[in-house]
């Protein structure tokens, strides 16, 4: 049972340590857009949105860090750690996308690398309380602008959000193909995950098949002896049967030589006995 853990939660980890790697890339993939955008193609946007994009830049190096440095046995307090430190990265994530422009433009998609992936890290009750977690921080982002309490900070203004608009269309079109990256990374990371775990599934399938017919054989050949054994065993009952009932023979004719022998003795002694008494019998006549 232990051996099956260890190597669950290997595997866990592998799996963590690829996904965050992923992340490293296209957080940062994303950062480097904003600077191209800022200081090529000259777009305007918050100091507020650069500063927390570096920060989740930032943050994906301690989650680096954190699964290349565990091991299988400490993988449960790892996992803890980076829960805790998930509900911390989403509420910047939401920020990032309130200053993106909130609903009114394609952040709320950045959502997406998250809601992906918190199923490979996490059992199914903590994955599902960070899908709510993600939803609930999206609809107080948009009732709280919706209500007047936060304003509507745009990227770009109605105006320039046309798709002529190139700094629009490239910007839109960055984070589109960033999603539709990450899905189709993450989708073969699953498919090269399940292709190993196929693998080995089939590896296991045929030692097993060796070990049944390695055990089969054992089994026919321990049967063969096992028969022959009792074959042998039957032989020598019989053959101590037979020696037996010999013996008893010979023991019966003795018993009935000796019954003889006795019969003849007891016959001389009563003959004396009789032969004894007609001697005094004879003698006291005399006189």
């Amino acid at each position: 049972m232990s051996d099956i853990i260890a190597i669950r939660n290997r595997e866990y980890l592998a799996r963590m340590k690829e996904v965050t790697r992923q992340r490293f890339f296209v957080i940062g993939g994303l950062f480097l857009s904003l600077i191209f955008e800022r200081m090529i193609l000259k777009v305007s946007f918050s100091a507020v949105l650069f500063f927390l994009t570096f920060l989740l830049f930032l943050l994906t190096f301690p989650a680096y860090w954190l699964f290349e440095r565990s091991n299988i046995q400490n993988i449960k307090i790892v996992v803890d750690i980076y829960f805790f430190y998930l509900l911390f990265e989403l509420i910047i994530l939401t920020l990032v996308v309130y200053f993106a422009g909130g609903i009114t433009w394609v952040a709320p998609a950045l959502y997406l690398f998250y809601a992906i992936t918190v199923f490979w890290f996490f059992p199914s009750g903590k994955a599902i309380f960070l899908v709510i977690y993600m939803s609930l921080l999206l609809i107080v982002l948009v009732s709280l602008q919706y209500f007047g309490i936060l304003g509507q900070p745009r990227i770009f203004s109605i105006e320039e959000a046309r798709i002529q608009n190139f700094p629009y269309f490239f910007s839109t079109t960055v984070i589109i193909l960033a999603v539709l990256g990450y899905l189709g990374y993450s989708s073969n990371i699953f498919f090269r995950l399940l292709s190993r775990k196929i693998e080995k599934l089939r590896n296991a399938e045929g030692k097993l098949k060796k070990a049944k017919n390695f055990l089969e054989r054992e089994a026919e050949q321990r049967t063969k002896e096992l028969t022959q054994e009792k074959e042998n065993l039957e032989d020598r009952v019989r053959e101590k049967t037979a020696e037996l009932e010999e013996e008893k023979r010979e023991l019966e004719l003795k018993v009935s030589d000796l019954e003889k022998v006795y019969r003849v003795a007891v016959d001389r002694e009563l003959k004396i006995a009789e032969l004894k008494k007609k001697i005094i019998d004879l003698k006291k006549g005399e006189k």
